[in-house]
Formats: C-alpha cells, structure tokens, sequence
C-alpha cells in the first residue's frame, strides 16, 4: 500500500526510468510514436488536427514536443497523430517493472513465478480452478498471465501452468529508493458503540480529518482529508458554493472541537485551490471532488497523520467510518468530531433506492433502515475503510437525500476513480 508520499516516489521513478504507473497521466518518458507506429503530432500545434490540449490550457500535463502524455486521465498515454486521417492513437510507452511495498499496484509484465515456472492466465481455470478472476478483481488489473497482488499477499504471485503447483509467489523486484513514509495509521484507537446515528470520537482517532474554516473567523464550512503534509482532499462542491480563492480559506487539522482551539491543533493557509474541471453541480453533482494544495507542510505526529489512498475499491459490505464535524439531528456533540460506522453499498444497490444520479464515480455507504447518515456540514469530509491495519481513503462526502432516512444512503464521490487525478497534481509539487 502506498501513502500520498509513496506514490510521489513512484511518479519520480516513472520520469526517471522512462515508464508509467496507473494510466499514466504523469509519465514524462520519450516515446513519440502510437502503437500503430504513426509519428506523434507535436502538442502545440494544431495542424493536422486542431486540439485544446495544448502546454497553455494543461501547464501541468508535460506536454512538451510530440511525446505521449495523457493529459485527462485516458486509459494510458496517447497522442495526436501526425497522419491527417487518423487523429489520435494510443502508445506503447513501458509500464514501470518493480513494486512498491507488497506489490498491490504493480501492474508490470513479469510473467514467471519465484522458481521460474509460466504464470496462468488469470482468466483461465486450467490447471487450476481459482476464483481470482478479473470479473471477480476488476479493479485489480488481472490482465494476461501477469504477477499481481490482488489479495493483500506479502508480495505478487501467480498460478502457475505446472499442475502440480496450484501457485507461487513472483520476484518482482523493488522500486528504488522509495520514501514510503507512513499513513492511515492511529496512535490513538478509536472506540465504536451500536453526526446521527454515530458517537463522538476519542480525540486524535481520526488525525487525517481535516477542518476546512472559511472567512474572517475561520468558520467550519466542510471537511476535507489529509493526503499529504501539504496537500489536502475535499468535495468541489465546497468551493463552487462559497469561493475559489485560496485566500478565503484555512486548513485546521489535529482538532476536536471545531468551536474552540484545540492544543493539538495545526493550522495552515491555502496556496491553489484545485476543483476537478469537468465538476457539474447541476444535475448528478458529478465529479465532486477537489485538491488543495497547502503554503507549508503540516507537522505529522499522534494528532495529525496522513490517509492512505488506492486505485483499489473495499469490497461491497465493508463496514468503513465517515467522520465529520457535522449536525447530529438532535442527538448531540454538535461542535465535536463524529464518527459513524456505514456498510459500502453496490451501485447497483444503491441505484434501486436513489436511481439513475448514481454513476461509477460515486459510493454509497449506508443501511437500508437508515439511522447512521453523514449530514450538512461533513461535506468533503473522509469515508474510510480499514485494510491491512492502514485506513484508505474510499470516499468524499458528497450528497445525500435528507439525513439518515431510510433507503437514502450517503453518497461519496470514489476516491479510486480519480487515482490519477490526484496524482497529476501531487506529484511534481
């Protein structure tokens, strides 16, 4: 598993060893031809093919000569062609071949076991049955008959073809010189009892949860989630409602209690505010999510620690923790951190009670009965999922109808399907 600062690491590593990770929206490598060996067309012009992805509309997108890049977050990095009949193409830029940690995000293509033995390819049942299956792992890229760790192993494995060793660990090596840090871990537990429905949390249990204060006084205005030392997660829809500029606001985190200043608290101005671009409130509120990117770094200890985040979903049914500093309905430690365990729901269950507003980038995390809700004032504020003994990032408050109603779940803007985002704007700064 990796930490916001890990993941950097890994980015360092792609610019440096001319491959990618992911899909590859922060690969800065040299390829500059498509799969299909057309030659790319340079990115700042527009001939043959006019375009808007341009060095001046994405600063940050390294678009500089005719290189692949993948400047909105595409299936991996692609290019305009300089053929005036085909206008893009796809390219075989290298996917990094070393693993960080125990491997649950390599997605290399070594395909041979620890002894040397041929891996067997996921989707196959021959010679052995398995329900390991990229219908099973969908998030988890079971392409071919290459190691993958899908399944918290201590390292990548495979079956392999030999029928007489259902499987084996793989040796793929490990990245260099990774700073790996540490996240979603908890010096201070936290304690749950059978924000509504939910219990007031022991202080310093969530030191990710991040107080989001805006205007003069600094008033809570929503939550947020501490992804880095200095940089911060929270919902678009925060800032589309008040302001977009950094100056109007200030990240609070090692708090207790939002009505008073607490002695473990950190505070620190705002220097970017970064809303996803194609964030629509109107409608289906898609897109709901945004960075911030912090004048300093905050200090980590026992108050204050980093989540952890993944391209890798918890599994429908997974009891997680939204927290927030939110109304409770009456039920009381209004001006107090909430805490509030709530199953993750299948979008196809979730669909059945909220309907078609429910997209692929979204979670929803509830009971059927209703009871334990996140409500106004938890907005962009964390739902988290424990794996490993680490907590990860699942969701963003986003949206709900009414408050802890029955068949109205939370809805939470999923924090794997902008893995790449994310890491566009956090890895070089």
């Amino acid at each position: 598993m990796r930490t916001a600062l890990a993941l950097l690491s890994l980015l360092a590593l792609s610019a440096a060893q001319d491959c990618y990770v992911g899909r590859g929206s922060a690969y800065r490598g040299d390829v500059n031809v498509t799969s299909n060996g057309l030659e790319c067309q340079p990115w700042s012009v527009q001939a043959p093919h006019g375009h808007a992805f341009t060095p001046t509309n994405y600063p940050d997108a390294g678009l500089d000569g005719n290189y692949c890049r993948n400047p909105d977050s595409d299936v991996r990095p692609w290019c305009y062609t300089m053929d005036p009949n085909v206008r893009y193409g796809y390219c075989d830029a290298p996917q990094c071949d070393c693993m960080f940690n125990t491997g649950e995000f390599y997605k290399g293509s070594k395909a041979t076991s620890i002894s040397g033995l041929t891996c067997q390819r996921w989707d196959s049942q021959s010679p052995h049955q398995h329900d390991r299956t990229p219908q099973n792992y969908p998030e988890n890229d079971l392409r071919e008959n290459y190691c993958r760790n899908p399944d918290g192993e201590p390292r990548t494995w495979c079956y392999t073809t030999d029928p007489s060793v259902r499987w084996e660990h793989c040796d793929v090596p490990k990245c260099d010189n990774a700073d790996l840090g540490s996240c979603g871990e908890q010096a201070i537990q936290p304690t749950f009892s059978r924000i509504v429905g939910g219990t007031v949390a022991a202080p310093g249990s969530w030191p990710w949860q991040v107080s989001l204060g805006y205007g003069s006084n600094g008033q809570h205005v929503c939550g947020a989630t501490l992804i880095a030392p200095d940089w911060v997660l929270s919902a678009a829809h925060c800032f589309a409602q008040l302001s977009t500029n950094p100056g109007s606001f200030v990240v609070k985190v090692g708090k207790h209690n939002k009505a008073s200043t607490d002695s473990t608290e950190q505070s620190m101005q705002v220097a970017q505010i970064i809303v996803h671009p194609r964030y629509q409130q109107e409608g289906q509120n898609t897109n709901d999510i945004a960075l911030l990117k912090l004048v300093g770094r905050v200090q980590l200890n026992d108050y204050v620690m980093q989540a952890c985040i993944t391209e890798t979903e918890a599994p429908e049914g997974a009891m997680c923790v939204a927290t927030g500093f939110g109304n409770t309905e009456g039920t009381g430690g209004d001006n107090y951190l909430k805490q509030v365990q709530l199953p993750l729901l299948s979008n196809t269950q979730c669909r059945s009670w909220l309907g078609s507003v429910i997209q692929s980038s979204m979670v929803c995390a509830g009971y059927e009965s209703g009871g334990s809700d996140t409500c106004q004032g938890d907005s962009g504020g964390p739902l988290t999922c424990p794996r490993l003994g680490k907590w990860f990032v699942s969701g963003v408050t986003s949206f709900g109808q009414g408050c802890a109603d029955p068949r109205k779940p939370g809805v939470y803007t999923r924090v794997g399907y902008y893995i790449d985002w994310i890491l566009k704007y956090t890895a070089n700064n």
